[in-house]
């Protein structure tokens, strides 16, 4: 059985500070892995995508004790689409 760790994340150049931190569930206790689990979920449904990467992330205890600032890397991976185009002559 894992266990789970509560953490609040704080992006400081967003001008948050604790009291605006998102309560995070992991059962993750590395401070990185938790950046980069967050950092996933605020891409993906905190419209991260739109932010400036890299992001710091501040991770708090529940308590308020700073644990550590993780800096994360977007990284791009190159999507390729193809279409057919018809042969000389056809239509």
């Amino acid at each position: 059985m894992t266990k789970d760790y509560r953490y609040i994340i704080v992006l400081p150049e967003h001008g948050e500070s604790f009291d605006d931190g998102d309560s995070f569930e992991s059962n993750l206790d590395d401070l990185v892995e938790v950046a980069e689990e967050y950092a996933d979920y605020y891409h993906s449904e905190r419209d991260g995508w739109e932010s400036s990467w890299p992001e710091i992330f501040h991770i708090y205890s529940t308590l308020g004790k700073l644990m550590g600032e993780v800096e994360v890397q977007r990284e791009s991976v190159p999507e390729f689409v193809g279409t057919l185009k018809p042969k000389q002559g056809e239509t």
